[in-house]
């Protein structure tokens, strides 16, 4: 979901159907041009790419190591690992947003979370819920799941595919949250996040294109 800091100045008067409207544009744009179009959306994107293909069709739908609960059980499950005392701190201001109500003071640690100017944008991801905007949708849809993937978990991505008919769940053994072969050890896993160098885990290109053959 990670946005940068010179991105966070820019995300005052953001708010999350703005990346789903922006995504069917496009969609509408290609469709002029192209017979076929699937969505691929990772992580956060996969469920920018659900709200899209609603909004403009699409003829497939790819998530990968998408979110599958809202962004609130998503953050507050992320943030359980933490220490005692950013746990308490955070669940209280988390539970505010879910309720539509922003906190003007945040402590320094937990800035880049929630922000004041990133808050309404936090609000509006709250309302969605991938398990829901799933059955929305009635195209072939792959759900695709790593077993090492430290932020969305492989029960969650379970559940969330067998809420459509139309939804396939493909699990690559070994596959983190950026794609790439690690480990659940944390260290060699968040390793992987900032080397651009390793290659996408080696099952994951040929899932895709079978998927898309078909």
């Amino acid at each position: 979901m990670g946005r940068s800091v010179s991105d966070s100045l820019h995300t005052e008067g953001l708010r999350f159907e703005q990346y789903a409207d922006d995504a069917a544009v496009w969609l509408s744009f290609l469709r002029k041009r192209y017979s076929k179009i699937t969505i691929i959306g990772h992580s956060q994107g996969a469920l920018v790419g659900m709200m899209a293909a609603q909004k403009s069709q699409a003829d497939k739908f790819i998530s990968l190591a998408g979110l599958s609960e809202d962004a609130y059980t998503t953050v507050k499950r992320q943030l359980s690992n933490q220490p005692a005392f950013v746990v308490d701190a955070a669940y209280p201001i988390l539970d505010s947003l879910k309720l539509g109500v922003k906190i003007a003071v945040i402590p320094p640690f937990l800035n880049s979370l929630f922000n004041p100017k990133t808050q309404d944008y936090l609000i509006s991801f709250m309302k969605y819920d991938p398990r829901i905007e799933i059955k929305k949708m009635n195209c072939p849809i792959l759900v695709v799941q790593g077993t090492t993937d430290l932020q969305i978990t492989l029960e969650g991505a379970t559940a969330m595919s067998q809420c459509s008919p139309y939804a396939t769940l493909k699990i690559v053994e070994g596959m983190n949250h950026v794609l790439r072969q690690s480990s659940k050890e944390a260290n060699e896993n968040m390793g992987t996040y900032s080397n651009p160098t390793l290659p996408l885990h080696p099952d994951l290109v040929n899932t895709i294109k079978i998927f898309l053959a078909q």
